[in-house]
């Protein structure tokens, strides 16, 4: 019988472990390339990855080959990192013949989030949250839970359109994407991530963001009568046990009428979520979701001063927020913060090494880059591009960022950059960035 060698022991595998195991069977160990995770075993449950056992040993690609000269190797990678690791498999020697997939996938045109993520606004549904893609509207202007089932239906069609026409050369809706690329990808889309936005009934919230797209609903209300609760009710039923992860980025979460509903429908459905919030405010709810497996807190933090922070945030709680932090890092689960860059606000030493230095303090799972075009305006001003810029980054906001990296390089903190925010010829160059981590 061929020895099945697992390759990569992150989450991906983890959270696909056990039907792996029924569907191809049990690896005799896993290889992995980040040599910290060597040693030790892996499972499905984080608390039994110990170097005395209770799930699978994780050893080096080249010392699992040795051991096992008879070997198929699987790849336990989500489906956009699976052309780049067989490219590299492949450089290193590895034949073509024995790497296999451990998902059904095909090669075909695509990105991380088409056929798998959905993203509800008050006005329409689209695939993700850039500028591209279909963007399907409802049929009414104050929607009922007939017309977000009827938009949904829509958008699957629309989708098994598309997904069909990325096996082609055929012009899509989301062509000109800077994340849209050959790779392998699912044959089949099954919506695992909800992302319901922003502008549903009682969208609240206790902070006055300068770079703010929901301002105007969370400050002079909606005219909806479906809230964020009501709204994750009909998505659980229509894409029902295939849902894994929820993003709650409607208003402030700690602040809305409907939070208590909604965080215990979450904690009820078993899903994971990343939780957008100020931190203003804690809640003992939100740490129990970050306590879960695959859950993340997600701030934007914005500042490394006090004095910032209030400019950007519209409020005084520099103090307050980092000590909320402190409170949610102590449930040891994943928190990331964010730092969007503002020409003549936040970018300077001072705000990027306290960013960095609460970032380390926290022991932040990891931070993200991001941006935001001001179209100079005064800081009481909102921005007029709420889903990405249209605009190249100039030299001296390129230099910021490329300190940022190489201080986060430093300390050893992971750093990523917010795509969607960029546009295509950026990417490039955020990634060659980024990628030196």
């Amino acid at each position: 019988m061929t020895n099945k060698i697992f390759y990569g022991a992150g989450d991906n595998a983890r959270k696909n472990l056990a039907r792996w195991i029924k569907e191809i069977g049990e690896p005799v160990c896993f290889a992995d390339m980040d040599s910290r995770k060597r040693g030790k075993c892996f499972s499905d449950s984080p608390g039994l990855e110990t170097s005395r056992g209770g799930g699978y040993e994780v050893t080096s690609l080249a010392d699992a080959i040795d051991r096992y000269p008879d070997y198929e190797l699987w790849l336990t990678l989500a489906p956009v990192n699976l052309l780049s690791a067989t490219e590299q498999l492949i450089e290193r020697g590895v034949p073509k013949e024995r790497i296999r997939y451990c998902e059904d996938v095909e090669y075909r045109r695509g990105c991380r989030l088409l056929g798998e993520y959905i993203f509800l606004t008050v006005d329409s549904i689209k695939p993700c949250c850039t500028q591209y893609g279909k963007v399907i509207p409802y049929a009414d202007k104050v929607h009922s839970e007939e017309s977000v089932r009827h938009c949904i239906g829509e958008f699957r069609q629309w989708l098994n359109k598309t997904l069909a026409l990325m096996r082609t050369d055929a012009e899509t809706d989301c062509d000109n994407c800077s994340l849209l690329k050959w790779g392998y990808y699912s044959k089949t889309s099954s919506i695992k991530l909800l992302n319901a936005g922003s502008g549903f009934a009682n969208t609240i919230c206790n902070c006055r963001c300068i770079y703010c797209s929901q301002s105007e609903t969370a400050f002079k209300g909606s005219d909806q009568i479906l809230d964020g609760y009501e709204i994750h009710c009909i998505l659980s039923d229509e894409f029902g046990a295939a849902i894994e992860f929820v993003c709650l980025t409607d208003g402030e979460i700690t602040v809305l009428p409907h939070r208590d509903k909604l965080l215990n429908l979450i904690i009820e459905k078993g899903w994971s979520a990343m939780v957008a919030t100020n931190a203003l405010l804690y809640n003992d709810d939100v740490a129990a979701i970050l306590s879960t497996q695959f859950s993340v807190l997600n701030v934007s933090l914005d500042a490394g001063t006090a004095e910032t922070y209030h400019k950007v945030k519209g409020v005084n709680a520099f103090s307050k927020v980092v000590s909320n932090l402190e409170r949610y890092a102590e449930t040891k689960g994943r928190i990331e913060l964010k730092y969007i860059l503002l020409p003549g606000l936040n970018d300077n030493f001072d705000d990027v090494n306290g960013f960095i230095k609460i970032a380390v303090s926290l022991k932040a799972y990891r931070v993200y880059l991001s941006r935001a075009s001001l179209n100079g305006l005064s800081n009481t001003a909102r921005i007029s591009e709420p889903t990405g810029s249209t605009t190249s980054i100039t030299e001296q906001e390129y230099a910021m960022y490329a300190y940022f990296v190489a201080r986060c390089k430093e300390v050893g903190l992971p750093v990523y950059y917010v795509a969607e925010f960029f546009i295509t010829s950026d990417c490039l160059r955020m990634s060659n960035l980024c990628e030196g981590i």
